[in-house]
C-alpha cells in the first residue's frame, strides 16, 4: 500500500508556489498549507493567484491540504458572530474547492472560564442545553454546505473545545461523508491519563473518519512540535491505527528542514518494525 506523507508549511516561505516546489523537490506527495501565514491567505484570496497555485500543484503532482487560520472561537453564542465565523470558513472552503484541495483542518476554539466562588466554570457548563442546540446548528450548517464538494474533507482537530463531552457526542452524530477528523498526536500526548484515554477511545471508535494525522513529538509537558524521536510519543500505535485509512500523515514540524528529518526518522521506525 502506498502511504500519503506530507509536511506542513507555515513560516518558511512567503509564496505558496515556492512551498509546493520544495515539496516536489523533497519527494513529498502532498503539502499542508497553514493559513496562519497571512501571505498564504492573501494569495488564495486572489483568483489569479489561485489559478497559478492550482497549475503548479497539478504540474508537480502535489496534493494540497490546508489548515485554516486559528483564533476564531465558535463558542461565542451570538448569531452575528456565529454567522461571521461560519461564512469565513465557507469562503475558505470555496477557495480550496477551486484549488481541488483534499483536506481542510479547523480548530473549534475554546469556551471561556470564569471564577465562581473559588471554582472554575465554563459557560457551556452553566448553559448546557443552549450550547448543545447552538453547536447542533453549526455542525448541521457546515455539513450541509460542504457536501457540494465531497472530494474535499472538512476535518475537526482535537484541540480546545473539541474535548468537551457534549462536542464529542455531537460530532459522532455528524461524522461521515466529507465531515471528518484530524488527529494530532502531540495534542493527545499532553493530556493527563484519564483525559488521554477518553480521547484515544473516541478516535479508536471513530477511526474510519480520521482523514488527517499530524505527526510531531513532545515530552508531554507542552506542545513542542519536536522532530520525531525527540519525545516519547508512540508513533507506531498511530500508524497502525490509521494505515488502512484514507489518511494523510502530515509532519507538523518546523522549520522545513525538521520536517525532512522527521520524515526520515519515521520511515526508519516503520522499516525497523516491518511496517514498510
Amino acid at each position: 500500500m502506498e502511504y500519503r506523507f506530507a509536511f506542513q508549511i507555515l513560516f518558511d516561505f512567503d509564496n505558496l508556489i515556492s512551498a509546493i516546489q520544495f515539496a516536489f523537490q523533497n519527494n513529498f506527495s502532498a503539502i499542508e498549507i497553514n493559513l496562519n501565514n497571512f501571505h498564504f491567505f492573501s494569495q488564495i484570496e486572489k483568483a489569479e493567484e489561485r489559478k497559478k497555485i492550482f497549475e503548479i500543484s497539478k504540474e508537480k503532482n502535489i496534493n494540497l491540504l490546508f489548515h485554516a487560520p486559528e483564533g476564531i472561537s465558535l463558542f461565542l453564542i451570538n448569531k452575528e458572530i456565529r454567522n461571521f465565523s461560519l461564512n469565513f470558513y465557507k469562503k475558505i472552503f470555496d477557495y480550496l474547492s477551486e484549488l481541488e484541495a483534499k483536506r481542510m483542518t479547523i480548530h473549534l476554539g475554546s469556551d471561556f472560564t470564569f471564577g465562581v466562588s473559588g471554582e472554575k466554570k465554563q459557560t457551556y457548563q452553566v448553559y448546557p442545553k443552549e450550547y448543545e442546540d447552538y453547536f447542533d446548528k453549526i455542525f448541521w450548517e457546515m455539513k450541509d454546505y460542504i457536501k457540494k464538494d465531497k472530494s474535499l474533507f472538512f476535518c475537526i482537530e482535537n484541540v480546545g473545545g473539541f474535548r468537551y463531552p457534549f462536542i464529542l457526542n455531537l460530532l459522532e452524530k455528524y461524522l461521515g461523508d466529507n465531515f471528518a477528523l484530524t488527529l494530532d498526536t502531540g495534542h493527545i500526548n499532553r493530556l493527563e491519563r484519564e483525559a488521554r484515554k477518553r480521547e484515544i477511545d473516541f478516535f479508536e471508535k471513530n477511526k474510519k473518519f480520521i482523514k488527517t494525522c499530524h505527526l510531531h513529538d513532545n515530552d508531554g509537558s507542552w506542545d513542542q512540535h519536536n522532530i520525531i524521536g525527540k519525545g516519547n510519543i508512540d508513533f507506531l500505535y498511530y500508524f497502525r491505527l490509521l494505515k488502512n485509512n484514507d489518511c494523510y500523515f502530515v509532519f507538523e514540524v518546523r522549520p522545513k528542514e525538521s520536517a525532512i528529518i522527521s520524515y526520515q526518522n519515521f520511515i526508519k521506525l516503520l522499516k525497523e518494525n516491518n511496517e514498510l
